[in-house]
């Protein structure tokens, strides 16, 4: 072979080297950005799943309160429905009481007009 040619040869075989060089360095990029992605990724579901694990025992958390205000309000509705029978008891009472007092006042003021009448006509006082 002559030297020429096989200089062509081997500048060729450089390129392609150079190619291949190049090529898996892009391609060793391609991996390092790929296994960043994922570990982005791994790390993105782990927080969810803490996230989640959270959240489910907010609402266990909420369900068993919310169970026992349920059974404390049970546990008072006696109370409360004697307290209002107690109060209606107590307002009617106020109430024939109140009647009561407005009907002797009343009488009080007509049996004390009727007797300064009845003074007025005795004493003959217009």
């Amino acid at each position: 072979m002559s030297d020429p040619i096989l200089h062509e040869i081997l500048q060729k075989l450089g390129r392609i080297e150079e190619k291949q060089d190049r090529v898996r360095a892009d391609l060793d990029k391609e991996q390092e950005h790929a296994r960043d992605n994922r570990a982005a990724i791994h790390q993105k579901l782990d927080d969810l799943t803490d996230r989640m694990t959270k959240a489910e025992s907010s609402i266990t958390v909420a369900a068993a309160i919310d169970v026992q205000v349920r059974n404390e309000l049970n546990a008072m509705k006696p109370a409360v429905e004697d307290f209002t029978r107690m109060r209606a008891i107590g307002l009617s009472a106020v109430g024939v009481i109140a009647l009561g007092g407005t009907a002797f006042g009343a009488s009080l003021i007509w049996w004390g007009e009727q007797m300064i009448a009845a003074i007025r006509g005795f004493l003959r006082i217009s």
